[in-house]
């Protein structure tokens, strides 16, 4: 069997563009070209106006394909205390009067 490879640099891809009736051809060929110019992607898509429109589900299939995983938050932090965190309000005042300086100072109303 013969197979024949083929470099990208050979083709001159916006000449073949340029004769191409089919228009979807044409976006893929223009891309090529832009490519083989060293072109980043983000900036080939923007140039050509190029867009997707997702389902939520193909949101979430390319996430996943990405390597993105779901993280949510918590509603109730693992370490929580309700008894600490009432017995920090009781006694905060005497806290703050103890670490003051003498001269911030304040008296209780």
């Amino acid at each position: 069997m013969n197979t024949q490879k083929y470099n990208l640099r050979d083709f001159d891809f916006a000449k073949i563009a340029r004769k191409e009736v089919n228009s979807r051809v044409r976006i893929r060929l223009l891309v090529l070209a832009n490519l083989k110019d060293g072109t980043e992607q983000v900036q080939i898509a923007k140039a050509l106006k190029i867009s997707a429109v997702y389902s939520l589900q193909g949101v979430y299939r390319l996430l996943h394909h990405l390597g993105f995983s779901w993280i949510s938050s918590r509603s109730v932090h693992l370490k929580y205390d309700e008894k600490a965190q009432e017995t920090y309000k009781k006694n905060f005042m005497k806290l703050v009067e103890e670490n003051l300086p003498p001269k911030y100072q304040f008296k209780r109303c």
